[in-house]
């Protein structure tokens, strides 16, 4: 005997039995469109997680170069650079810090979305 969107011997296919609505009694909760936002949600939050990280990498060279030289005689010394780059890195660490958290949370918000 086929069932939900099996093929039968003479070839006809049933209706699936799949939709948004469970049975009550089932023990799983609906995989509808709450399913589908939770899914989204996760993935737009481990974008903003990365889209965070960049910015704190970009800040970073940002400092670290300096601008724009326009010959060598005026370009930056080795501390110049160095003192910009450390007054730049508690910025950088906290834009990285919270990019990574956010990336996680929303790998994490897939993983307990995930079925078993």
């Amino acid at each position: 005997m086929a069932t939900g969107g099996e093929s039968t011997l003479h070839g006809e296919r049933r209706a699936s039995y799949t939709s948004a609505v469970e049975p009550e009694n089932s023990g799983e909760p609906a995989r509808g469109t709450d399913h589908r936002q939770h899914k989204r949600l996760s993935w737009i939050v481990t974008g903003l997680g990365g889209a965070l990280m960049l910015w704190g990498v970009l800040y970073m060279t940002t400092h670290a170069v300096g601008g724009r030289v326009e010959d060598f005689a005026h370009r930056r010394t080795y501390n110049n650079t160095k003192i910009a780059v450390h007054e730049a890195f508690p910025g950088f660490l906290w834009r990285a810090a919270l990019g990574l958290a956010l990336a996680m949370a929303g790998a994490r918000m897939r993983k307990v979305d995930a079925p078993a």
